[in-house]
């Protein structure tokens, strides 16, 4: 409840057409159940088809997406106009991206760690979460005279050890804050608000 009282108190306070990223289909689908918003919802679903969200998004200038980090519509997706400028001005990345604990995760970690020893949790783990990230920000940021925010609802993208593995340009970028406030705040300096 408290992740969606933030994304609706982000999703009212920022112009333009946003995206939002879950980790899971099965928090997509607790987030869906919740969030209220007055602006057009296109919600990812195991069968959707990415031509469908691109129309939903060029339809309105206030629409939001609401897709899985991993999924279709955050991987290889240009949410483009017809001219080649890129659709969002907001990214929402609800939690870090990190792969689902699973068996074959699992296993793949302890393979990891066998072979590359203290550096498995990096491979397994660190680095397909970092990509997925850098993957759902791609979403925003299409040509040169794009602008936007990317807003990492998670704390630990604040670590310094999480930071450290993110580009250098993000790094410089990066604002950590705890107050909902502030965040609506600094969106507004970007003329998001």
């Amino acid at each position: 409840d408290r992740v969606v009282d933030r994304l609706e108190a982000i999703l009212g306070h920022v112009k333009g057409r946003a995206a939002v990223y879950v980790p899971s289909y099965e928090v997509l689908r607790e987030v869906e159940a919740r969030l209220r918003v007055q602006r057009p919802l296109f919600v990812e679903r195991e069968g959707s088809k990415v031509q469908e969200a691109l129309d939903h998004l060029r339809r309105s200038q206030d629409a939001v997406l609401l897709g899985v980090a991993g999924g279709k519509l955050s991987e290889g997706v240009d949410f483009t106009d017809e001219g080649g400028h890129g659709l969002l001005s907001t990214v929402i990345v609800v939690g870090l991206p990190y792969p689902k604990r699973s068996q074959l995760q699992e296993a793949l970690a302890k393979l990891y760690e066998a072979r590359f020893g203290e550096l498995a949790s990096e491979y397994a783990w660190e680095a397909p979460c970092v990509v997925a990230l850098a993957q759902v920000a791609g979403r925003l940021i299409r040509g040169p005279e794009d602008k936007g925010a990317v807003v990492i609802m998670d704390y630990r993208a604040a670590r310094p050890r999480f930071k450290a593995r993110l580009p250098e340009d993000w790094r410089e970028d990066l604002k950590a804050r705890r107050s909902l406030a502030r965040v609506v705040e600094d969106l507004g300096r970007l003329g998001l608000h």
